[in-house]
């Protein structure tokens, strides 16, 4: 390394990058890097609120393997609190996995590149039987769908046999039928816990319910239901091509784009490796050098997308305070 080289030229370089990409797109080039968890929305507010903003519109450069659906929301809506619904984009280099995604529902433009892979929504619940490991939500209600549709076909082709081939009356065929079927299922169907099914199913539609108030126009019809319960693991990769059909505007990483996601690479993905890693959140563009744009919310909605008065000192600052 040559002398003077700074340690942490890839940041720099990142940084320099990330001001062209700024100045000629117009945005507020901001990265975050790690878990979504308890913490995660104070340390995007702490970064957002101690500067000025350069532009309205900001570029998000995310890479996660989740966390909190609660969390996710309330990152999602500082965005929109700050810069405004239709001004936020969503740069995915590599993994954006569950909240990620959940997040992603909030923004108007999602930029992917080749590796760039989003999730399925399904909820994870941790296990009662293993430490330390989850469960898809999506497992005990899509059993409970198989058990059904099993014991339907079931009773059909008991009914069926006895009426058809031992010639049984319809009366005695239903109720022979009917018999067999509870006698064969339902020692399964007495291994569910309804409190645990409820469980699995509210939270569900937890998930749902924030990615519905997180969009504004920028998902096809029933994506959230499709995201929700329309891919067959949690760990299904959601490509660009996927993800256009999920997602009315997508579009592929320019390589100024590539360019800043291979600087950043290195540091962000140590972020990934485990929840209680620190996390990177930060502006890679400069503030602007005259603060003409303060970090004030977006007149008219606070960080839960309610109604905030005109904007008065006193009044900024009870909203930053409720943020």
């Amino acid at each position: 390394m040559p002398n003077g080289t700074p340690k942490n030229s890839k940041l720099e370089a990142a940084k320099e990058k990330a001001t062209a990409i700024s100045t000629q797109q117009s945005v507020d080039v901001l990265q975050f890097a790690g878990s979504i968890y308890p913490g995660a929305h104070d340390q995007l507010l702490k970064v957002i609120s101690s500067r000025s903003r350069r532009s309205e519109k900001v570029l998000l450069v995310l890479a996660t393997l989740g966390g909190i659906p609660d969390e996710a929301y309330r990152i999602g809506m500082c965005l929109q609190h700050f810069y405004g619904k239709g001004n936020l984009q969503l740069f995915v280099w590599g993994l954006c996995k569950s909240a990620g995604t959940l997040l992603a529902c909030g923004c108007d433009e999602i930029i992917m590149s080749n590796k760039a892979e989003l999730g399925p929504l399904d909820i994870q619940i941790r296990s009662r039987e293993e430490v330390g490991e989850y469960n898809s939500g999506l497992i005990p209600i899509q059993a409970m769908e198989s058990l059904r549709s099993e014991s339907f076909k079931a009773f059909s082709d008991f009914f069926l046999k006895l009426r058809d081939g031992f010639q049984f009356s319809t009366r005695l065929a239903a109720e022979t039928a009917s018999g067999l079927t509870v006698g064969l299922l339902s020692g399964v169907f007495g291994q569910f816990d309804p409190m645990r099914l409820g469980e699995m199913m509210r939270a569900m539609m937890i998930m749902g319910d924030y990615g519905k108030r997180l969009s504004h126009g920028n998902m096809h019809e029933e994506a959230i239901e499709r995201l929700l319960s329309g891919y067959p693991s949690h760990g299904f990769v959601i490509d660009r091509t996927e993800a256009q059909t999920l997602f009315r505007v997508v579009r592929a990483s320019t390589p100024a784009e590539e360019e800043l996601a291979r600087l950043i690479r290195d540091d962000s993905m140590k972020t990934l490796g485990s929840p209680t890693a620190p996390r990177i959140i930060q502006y890679l563009s400069p503030e602007p050098p005259e603060k003409a744009t303060p970090s004030d919310p977006v007149k008219g909605q606070d960080s839960n997308g309610q109604g905030t008065p005109e904007k008065h000192p006193k009044n900024t600052k009870r909203a930053r305070e409720n943020s």
